[in-house]
């Protein structure tokens, strides 16, 4: 390309570039002042948002709503310093444009506008939206996991992982995955620069409100074992099984735990968007306490990808999952969140065997074929007289 060719082109990306960021910015400020007319007082809209504002705003205080640990919501705190409408709008906006990226691109145009409307008209990112939650975090935690480990790169690992960790629940099968994939593959200066920067902040925000954080946050969540609470425990204990409760969710627990392993174990050591939502699900599972507004996370990093490579079986899913708001709507709150443990148990289920199949089989099946080229390879050597 001659020089005009090159300044043509340079011209012709800085011209896309400022009308991409022009309608990412009006389309921002359209959104915000749609939130911001939106009636708060006297409705349940933003009730997750109300109280995060709140116990945010005035420098981090596990007061109420907030359960998150102090590292992971240090990015709300200049958002919370607008008005509750507007930094809601701004909030749930950003978490909208994770939602975005979150899409694949594919070969197929098709697939990959269908998958950015589905999982944005879904029953969990509509609910999402309306309650004010932080599932934009998570989402984009696992985003820069995915940039981190495909670049090596210690900063966009580092915070990914600070961010993703903004839901210890959703975090607690997929940390010492992700822990022991670095390991594997990551550079050993890499490694040790992600480490540290992640403990550098960690340690310090512990300091600054840990015990706080634990007391209040974590011992003091009075929606454990409640309606709103999906977990395995909190949704077989509503079941009322009788004496044979606590060895059906020790196997039920453990159960997910083991096929998560075994599956995470004899795949390729890689940290794939279906293995993800694969471990959040069954992180939501054997928490002691979760909530279905990650059902998002799981729908956003797993399903949707997993719809795109099969879209029979994914679209069936996310019509089940949008079934959801049935019983939702009609006021039946326990039957609302049975089945949304359902629908986490089933997304988890489909995702591992997607996994397996994809990696797992296809490990195996490489292993097999390097074996049988290594057996011929030493008896070409024999004939030969070589060995």
């Amino acid at each position: 390309m001659n020089v005009n060719g090159q300044e043509s082109f340079n011209i012709q990306r800085a011209l896309l570039i400022i009308v991409l960021s022009g309608l990412v910015i009006g389309s921002g400020i359209a959104f915000v002042r749609l939130f911001e007319g939106l009636p708060t007082e006297s409705a349940s809209l933003a009730i997750d948002w109300k109280g995060l504002w709140h116990d945010i705003r005035g420098g981090i205080h596990y007061e109420g709503t907030l359960r998150n640990p102090p590292w992971s919501v240090l990015i709300l705190w200049p958002v919370t310093q607008l008005a509750m409408k507007t930094a809601w709008g701004l909030a749930m906006y950003v978490t909208l444009i994770m939602q975005m990226l979150t899409v694949p691109r594919t070969a197929h145009a098709w697939k990959t506008a269908l998958g950015a409307l589905l999982l944005m008209t879904s029953f969990p990112s509509l609910r999402h939206m309306a309650d004010g939650n932080l599932e934009g975090l998570l989402i984009g935690g696992l985003l820069l996991i995915g940039v981190g480990i495909k670049t090596s790169h210690p900063l966009p690992l580092a915070s990914g992982i600070l961010l993703a960790s903004a839901k210890p629940q959703s975090f607690v099968l997929l940390m010492p995955v992700l822990g022991l994939t670095l390991l594997i593959t990551l550079p050993r200066q890499a490694l040790f620069r992600t480490a540290g920067l992640v403990l550098a902040v960690v340690l310090a925000t512990l300091i600054w409100r840990g015990q706080e954080w634990w007391v209040e946050g974590v011992r003091g969540n009075i929606h454990v074992n409640s309606l709103v609470d999906i977990s395995l425990n909190a949704t077989l204990g509503r079941l009322d099984l009788g004496p044979g409760e606590l060895p059906i969710k020790v196997l039920m627990i453990s159960a997910v735990i083991g096929i998560a392993g075994w599956v995470c174990w004899t795949s390729q050591p890689s940290f794939s968007r279906a293995k993800m939502g694969l471990l959040v699900a069954g992180s939501l599972l054997v928490s002691p306490y979760a909530a279905g507004n990650s059902l998002l996370t799981v729908l956003a990093i797993g399903i949707i990808p997993f719809f795109q490579a099969r879209p029979l079986p994914g679209l069936v899913l996310i019509m089940l999952i949008n079934a959801s708001w049935w019983p939702h709507i009609q006021g039946y709150q326990a039957a609302s969140s049975n089945y949304t443990t359902l629908l986490v148990g089933l997304a988890f289920l489909v995702l591992a065997w997607h996994v397996w199949r994809e990696e797992s089989a296809t490990k195996t099946k490489s292993r097999d074929t390097l074996g049988e080229r290594s057996k011929a390879k030493e008896h070409e050597l024999r004939r030969t007289g070589w060995v």
